[in-house]
């Protein structure tokens, strides 16, 4: 498997669970998990591979959520700006039937540094953090001036 942020691939990685976005939490009744591995070390003949964790994710519904959708549809759909200077618009789109989109609450634990998965500054426990889950459908476009991609963005993956 290949790992991104933001859509952009910066390492190979292992993803638990499997083929979910989520897995239902051991640990305590409606609440959900995830977790990325980065795969240093891999040994696809015998196994087992050097995977350290990336980050862990534990949440649930937000009761009172921190955010609204429309934040974080803006979030994830600003244009991305690349290694070489580039900008690249990859806007989800969560217009389906089967959107299913629901506003979280949870804790983060994110460590690093990892081969620059995950800068150190970002590294730590984050408590109470709002997120938003959903099956969105990803568009993505090809490099472009960032002036550019900005005033390319469509306001319909904003939720406008």
């Amino acid at each position: 498997t290949v790992g991104s942020v933001e859509g952009t691939t910066i390492f190979p990685g292992s993803f638990e669970p499997d083929n979910d976005a989520f897995a239902p939490s051991s640990s305590k009744s409606g609440a959900l998990t995830a977790r990325v591995q980065q795969i240093i070390l891999p040994n696809p003949l015998s196994g087992p591979a050097v995977e350290p964790t990336v980050f862990d994710l534990n949440f649930e519904d937000a009761d009172a959520p921190i955010y609204n959708e429309r934040t974080f549809k803006a979030l994830i759909n600003q244009p991305l700006i690349l290694n070489n200077g580039l900008c690249q618009r990859n806007p989800y789109y969560f217009n389906e039937t089967f959107a299913d989109t629901k506003l979280r609450e949870g804790n983060v634990t994110v460590v690093g540094p990892l081969a620059g998965a995950a800068p150190r500054k970002l590294a730590g426990n984050f408590f109470n953090e709002g997120g938003f889950s959903g099956n969105g459908e990803m568009i993505g476009y090809n490099p472009e001036r960032c002036s550019v991609a900005a005033a390319r963005a469509d306001p319909a993956a904003f939720g406008l």
